[in-house]
């Protein structure tokens, strides 16, 4: 018995692991982190940069997105900490948007730079 089960074992294991690392192979997940990451996170910083200007409640807002060892950053300022989490929550959602892994690196200062919302909440703080 065990001369018949030993071959099949070892033709099973040996197609699953040709299949590993192959596009559509059995063992082939999007894991890989090579130049197509590169691209995809520069892909995200053009997205957010988008969002952020196309964005009602941060027009006038002085906030720069970029790239940090696959991170995406935001540097500058926001005109209160209202502002400040609507950027981080417009970055978070282009990256779930683009099936990344959200997070944010947010070095975002407040206070400074801008009118960016003719109404005021009343914000308790």
């Amino acid at each position: 018995m065990h001369r018949i089960l030993a071959p099949a074992v070892f033709v099973v294991l040996s197609m699953l692991v040709a299949g590993c690392g192959k596009p559509g192979g059995a063992g082939s997940a999007d894991i890989g982190s090579g130049p197509p990451a590169s691209r995809s996170t520069a892909d995200t910083v053009s997205t957010i940069q988008q969002k952020l200007k196309s964005d009602r409640e941060l027009a006038g807002a002085n906030i720069r997105v970029s790239q940090t060892g696959g991170s995406i950053a935001l540097d500058g300022t926001a005109p209160n900490q209202a502002r400040k989490d609507r950027a981080e929550k417009v970055v978070m959602d282009a990256q779930k948007e683009l099936k990344q892994q959200p997070g944010v690196l947010d070095n975002l200062m407040v206070g400074g730079g801008g009118s960016a919302g003719a109404s005021r909440a009343g914000s308790g703080g």
